[in-house]
């Protein structure tokens, strides 16, 4: 979690693309990348380095999904520290679009997210919950199963107007028969 950082004001003319939580359509992963800026006037939350494979998890109003996974290098690019930065421990145990899958689509996970977060005006989570939360880890090749068929069904939303109810449900039925489930911990 959050393994790299920079400090764009360290290089002040220097121009970066700063993804903050905005940056990232709640519950479809889409990134806009139209935010440029001068790391002299970089916020103070401008910090994070994402690399191909990281799952960019929004700590503040995780309920809303502004998840998205890095399915490309993210050169000049730097993240708020808004977002959590995922990467497996060992990619030959799971692989990293999975990560982002479950985080997207796994309801027994977004309930575990939701009972971290605190119940006031600022509902977010932090480095410690993200590092308590379970998910199932099924066998590497069901893994290799869901991500394939999960990336036809991006495709498909990607090129249809399917709405995110059909999505989900789509991604649920793959779960379902592939045996991915949570149950109570």
């Amino acid at each position: 979690i959050n393994l790299y950082e920079i400090n764009p004001t360290q290089y002040p003319e220097k121009k970066f693309v700063y993804i903050d939580i905005a940056s990232i359509e709640n519950g479809t992963g889409k990134i806009s990348i139209e935010n440029i800026i001068l790391g002299k006037n970089a916020p103070s939350r401008a910090r994070r380095l994402v690399s191909k494979g990281n799952t960019i998890i929004s700590t503040v109003r995780p309920n809303l999904k502004a998840f998205a996974y890095a399915d490309r290098e993210f050169v000049d690019t730097v993240f708020s520290t808004g977002f959590a930065i995922l990467m497996p421990k060992d990619t030959n145990v799971l692989l990293p679009k999975l990560l982002y899958i479950f985080f997207m689509n796994l309801d027994s996970l977004m309930q575990q997210i939701m009972e971290k977060m605190p119940k006031g005006q600022y509902p977010s989570i932090n480095k410690s919950d993200i590092e308590s939360l379970v998910i199932p880890l099924p066998p590497y090749t069901i893994q290799e199963s869901i991500v394939n068929e999960c990336e036809i069904i991006d495709r498909e939303y990607d090129t249809s107007r399917m709405s995110i109810e059909t999505y989900r449900q789509k991604i649920a039925e793959i779960f379902e028969r592939l045996e991915v489930v949570l149950n109570n911990r």
